[in-house]
């Protein structure tokens, strides 16, 4: 109990403390984005080999600060994530095996769980993201208007939208050497089953088995829609009257797996961040 009473009594001071020393800063930031999907955990060949590709951040929030040194900021950051890779990579079975007729279903048994092509693979998740920062901010001189600033915490992260754009550029394999051809182990399959060979390379000339077409899927009913995450940063300030200029590095890492199922392997948000911002003091 005299524990609790005195974490209750620390707190009591930070929030009421010196009425003088607290006032508030809003602010707005926006900048680039380089987000990369980290893949952890159960992998499978679909989650891995993500480079970064290039989005947008931006954002407002609002701050408090309880002395001249330590603040505590909420904000509200829409967040491009994502990850891009490119070359001859895997893609689930399904992307095949759905398109089969009903009169060929079987012919699904032949497929490995993964197929493998050539083709340019990028994926875009966006985010609300709501942060919850301790910054400090120390002058770079006793009268000095820069200042030195960084701040970590935690955030909750909502997706807005998921989508996988994907464009091949060669044929299917059953492996991940390339040395099987889908079609080549498919016809062989068709004949085992009787199909006479014309019949069976007719019916696979109906399959995209050379190339597949570009797709713009939509991902998220197959993504988690919450997140929770770190969140933290350095810059600098410039500040004149109530206003100031900053500029700010820093980045942020999605906790949870974004997949709801883990065939899909498990890969992680992240990104670096670069903005500018302006704020005012009220």
């Amino acid at each position: 109990m005299k524990q609790i009473t005195t974490i209750l009594a620390i707190l009591t001071c930070i929030y009421s403390g010196n009425v003088s020393a607290q006032r508030y800063t809003a602010g707005v930031k926006g900048g680039i984005s380089i987000p990369n999907l980290s893949a952890g955990g159960t992998n499978s060949p679909l989650s891995e080999g993500y480079k970064s590709r290039i989005g947008s951040d931006f954002g407002i929030y609002v701050e408090r600060h309880f002395t001249k040194i330590f603040s505590v900021s909420v904000g509200l950051e829409y967040s491009e994530q994502g990850g891009k890779k490119n070359g001859f990579q895997a893609l689930p079975a399904s992307a095949i095996t759905a398109q089969l007729p009903p009169a060929l279903e079987n012919l699904a048994q032949a497929f490995p769980p993964y197929i493998y092509s050539d083709y340019n693979n990028t994926a875009k998740l966006n985010y609300l993201l709501i942060p919850m920062l301790a910054r400090f901010g120390w002058k770079l001189g006793a009268d000095s208007p820069f200042k030195f600033n960084l701040g970590v915490g935690p955030f909750a992260g909502f997706l807005v939208k998921a989508k996988q754009e994907t464009s091949a550029t060669g044929s299917l394999y059953f492996d991940k050497a390339g040395t099987i051809k889908a079609h080549d182990a498919l016809l062989g399959a068709l004949i085992q089953q009787g199909v006479p060979q014309d019949q069976a390379q007719a019916i696979l000339s109906q399959l995209p088995l050379n190339s597949l077409p570009s797709a713009n899927t939509n991902i998220k009913p197959d993504t988690h829609t919450f997140n929770l995450g770190l969140m933290g940063f350095i810059g600098f300030s410039y500040t004149f009257g109530s206003n100031t200029l900053f500029v700010e590095g820093g980045g942020n890492y999605g906790l949870l797996k974004i997949q709801q199922n883990a065939v899909n392997g498990e890969n992680r948000i992240g990104a670096g961040v670069v903005t500018l911002g302006y704020a005012f003091s009220f």
